[in-house]
């Protein structure tokens, strides 16, 4: 049994923790728009809630897939949260602490985003770990 998280796990982890973030980060711009005073506000917040959609669909894809690895996957709360995010895993019997440092994080959030705007498929070697 490898007591590491293979390649593929370590993609859901990333992954997953860049659709959570991404979720905030469409929630909190749209609150954003609404605000703005925008002259044609619904185009956005239908473009906003189109992304939600399509992120939602991968949050359900890669709940599927950790489901099929047996993996789980919690925040964790840190002293350090203005510099990074923690994250536990149990995979395969083992439980493991993930920290992404938020520049990293942010960074894979943004390609996220990118990727359901363009609406391209997820990539395992895009991703910084």
């Amino acid at each position: 049994m490898q007591a590491g998280m293979t390649e593929h796990e370590c993609f859901l982890l990333y992954t997953y923790s860049a659709a959570i973030w991404t979720k905030k980060v469409l929630e909190r711009d749209r609150k954003r728009i609404e605000k703005a005073g925008l002259k044609f506000p619904r185009i956005y917040d239908d473009w906003i809630g189109s992304l939600e959609r399509k992120n939602g669909e991968v949050l359900q894809e890669l709940r599927h897939d950790m489901q099929q690895h047996g993996m789980k996957i919690w925040k964790l709360e840190t002293e350090n949260s203005a510099v990074e995010a923690a994250y536990g895993c149990q995979c395969r019997g083992y439980t493991y602490t993930c920290r992404i440092q938020l520049p990293v994080l942010r960074r894979n959030v943004e390609r996220h985003m990118r990727r359901l705007v363009l609406d391209q498929e997820l990539a395992l070697e895009q991703w910084e770990g």
